[in-house]
């Protein structure tokens, strides 16, 4: 038997939805549409609301009267595994279209970032599927009050484990 030699400080850094400190905190409780693409309901991701039916949406554009920020999808320990084709109950970060959610509007959370982002830059999330990230150009826009505060490791130009700040 050989004697530990590497200490790792990032095991158990975080996962991807939880709320990673204390503080003051605000979220709100919304129905996923039902129409919207199962692929894009990922946990960490951020969302919109239509004002009209009160159904929450991977993405969209913020448009003052028509569309209003949910927040991110948070709390991953919180929702029933409903099982895959195969019957196993395998664990997921994917909610199913017209699941109810929980989104975090204020406070912080871990989130996966697509791409390499740095602390105190904005997070942005792509309009199409509610990814998180730096904006890279077209098709992203900021999250309203979302900076970065703290990260994992990233290697190269690939993305990872991030702490938002939302102060909405």
């Amino acid at each position: 038997m050989t004697l530990q030699t590497t200490v790792r400080l990032d095991q158990g850094w975080g996962i991807i939805g939880e709320i990673r400190f204390n503080g003051p905190q605000r979220a709100e409780a919304f129905q996923i549409d039902p129409a919207a693409t199962a692929a894009n309901c990922l946990i960490g991701s951020f969302f919109t609301i239509d004002v009209a039916t009160g159904l929450a949406t991977p993405g969209g554009a913020i448009v003052s009267g028509t569309r209003a920020m949910a927040g991110i999808l948070v709390n991953p320990k919180e929702y029933s595994l409903f099982g895959s084709s195969a019957g196993t109950l395998a664990p997921t970060l994917l909610l199913p279209p017209g699941a109810m959610g929980v989104f975090l509007q204020m406070g912080e959370v871990v989130v996966n970032s697509v791409n390499a982002i740095k602390i105190g830059q904005q997070l942005s999330y792509a309009t199409a599927t509610g990814l998180l990230g730096l904006d890279p150009g077209s098709g992203y826009a900021a999250v309203p009050g979302a900076t970065v505060v703290d990260y994992a490791s990233q290697t190269g130009g690939g993305g990872g484990l991030v702490v938002a700040r939302m102060t909405n």
